[in-house]
């Protein structure tokens, strides 16, 4: 009986540490401040490398690109083989690689379930010019509800139907392959 006590006290410390910590919800909504560039957004957010542990990271916006694309020195932080790429005779400008198996905007888990993934070494200055380390592609994009709030160089990542949607409609396509919208002007 105070073995099953016992187990029933460490199962509630357990769930009680994970809901004080945050672990063990999921958020449905989080906005989080946008950097713009030349024009173009940044997000910071987080990536976990291989051994679990969670890096830092810069990410651009891609709205028009379908493809995860990550630098060669995050992809060395992530403790992604590149071995590859140096033993290739043919000089692979590009490597496929699995997309990352964890990745965070403002304490909400992305899914990059089915969203392709590449290492980019050239051209290096897609990451140099902006100090992005890899982009947020549209493929991930048409997975939630985004809005792009430009006065106030926000952004906001929800879950769909989670979020009542403001301001005029305005007819638009989004590819269901690779989440690339198109705007239908009349």
């Amino acid at each position: 009986m105070r073995t099953l006590f016992n187990l029933f006290l460490s199962a509630g410390f357990l769930l009680l540490f994970q809901c004080a910590s945050g672990q063990g919800k999921s958020l449905t909504s989080v906005s989080v401040p946008f950097i713009l560039d030349h024009n173009r957004m940044l997000v910071d957010a987080e990536i976990q490398r291989k051994d679990g542990t969670w890096r830092e990271v810069r990410l651009w916006i891609d709205s028009g690109n379908p493809t995860f694309f990550m630098s060669e020195p995050l992809a060395r932080d992530l403790g992604i083989d590149l071995s590859v790429q140096k033993n290739s005779t043919a000089g692979i400008p590009n490597l496929d690689v699995d997309p990352p198996t964890g990745i965070r905007i403002g304490g909400k888990n992305l899914s990059f379930e089915n969203v392709k993934s590449k290492v980019i070494f050239q051209p290096f200055w897609l990451f140099s010019t902006m100090h992005n380390d890899a982009n947020l592609p549209s493929t991930l994009l048409k997975k939630y509800h985004i809005v792009f709030d430009y006065p106030a160089r926000q952004l906001t990542i929800a879950d769909p139907g989670s979020l009542k949607p403001r301001g005029i409609p305005f007819p638009a396509i989004v590819h269901p392959e690779t989440g690339i919208v198109q705007l239908n002007y009349r």
